[in-house]
């Protein structure tokens, strides 16, 4: 008798497997899937690899995590140009997620970190050869030094405020804020990372007086307030995106190395994630893991 009460229950079970089976298949109950996109999740989004580059030297002796020549940047201009990409501002990405735009078929961000001079002087002259824009996010005492000391060193000097001025009236260009003076690790911050045992008081004060100060000074030389705040060293706290939400700022670059994959959901747009260009690797290599 226990025999076929088990049978039998084993055979209900089955049958009530193979109809949730069924019903999965059919599509009339969603999945649970905790991974940060599936392939069914990207087919109505639009893939966005957006590429960090900082430095571009022809200094050998400076070449490595943040430092690539211009050979190597120009020929990944032209790896991107061959394989179709179209390079687009936060301008357009922005519209397209409030639904007053439309994206490229396979866009692709440049961003340039820092604003170093040549970005001016090498940077620049290759956006216009292979009709492509770039993200420009600045440091604001950079730009302060440059402009009242006179050196144009280019293995390290930084774009002054007239320089800014002038590239701003690009528009291939697009500024940033990358910070007035939180591009750094010292007195125990790294970047816009809140203090340990610091007040939350204390610490928005302190974020939101200097990312304003940045505001400001663009505003005053360029006409323009960035909409894109960029974290040094892409290092900020949980708090923190909520203060450049409530300041304006329409998204957040960070340093987590993923694709993004766009939709019209504005809310997205706080945590877009950026592949840095290290010296060691050719086009091909490097754009295999990207895209």
């Amino acid at each position: 008798m226990v025999l076929v009460v088990k049978s039998r229950f084993s055979a209900v079970m089955l049958s009530l497997v193979l109809i949730l089976a069924s019903i999965f298949a059919a599509g009339l109950i969603e999945r649970a899937d905790t991974s940060e996109y599936t392939a069914a999740n990207a087919l109505n989004k639009i893939e966005l690899p957006i590429i960090m580059y900082h430095q571009i030297t022809d200094n050998s002796k400076l070449w490595g995590k943040y430092a690539i020549s211009s050979a190597q940047l120009e020929s990944d201009f032209k790896y991107i140009k061959d394989k179709g990409y179209t390079a687009v501002t936060m301008a357009q990405l922005i519209a397209y997620c409030e639904g007053k735009g439309e994206l490229p078929e396979k866009p692709i961000i440049l961003s340039f970190d820092d604003g170093y001079e040549s970005f001016l002087t090498i940077v620049e002259p290759l956006l216009e050869k292979y009709d492509m824009c770039a993200v420009l996010a600045i440091i604001g005492s950079a730009a302060d030094l440059f402009t009242n000391v006179e050196d144009h060193h280019l293995d390290y000097s930084h774009l002054s405020w007239p320089q800014i001025e002038q590239l701003s009236k690009n528009p291939r260009v697009e500024l940033q804020n990358h910070t007035y003076d939180l591009h750094t690790s010292d007195n125990g911050r790294k970047g816009c990372m809140r203090k340990s045992g610091e007040s939350l008081q204390h610490y928005e004060a302190v974020i939101e007086t200097d990312i304003e100060k940045l505001q400001e000074l663009l505003y005053e030389h360029t006409g323009r307030r960035p909409d894109t705040m960029v974290f040094p060293f892409g290092a900020f706290s949980a708090e923190t995106v909520e203060i450049v939400k409530d300041m304006g700022f329409k998204a957040v670059f960070t340093c987590r190395e993923k694709v993004n994959y766009i939709e019209r959901d504005e809310s997205s747009l706080y945590s877009l994630g950026r592949f840095n260009r290290a010296h060691g690797k050719t086009s091909e290599e490097f754009f295999k893991t990207v895209a």
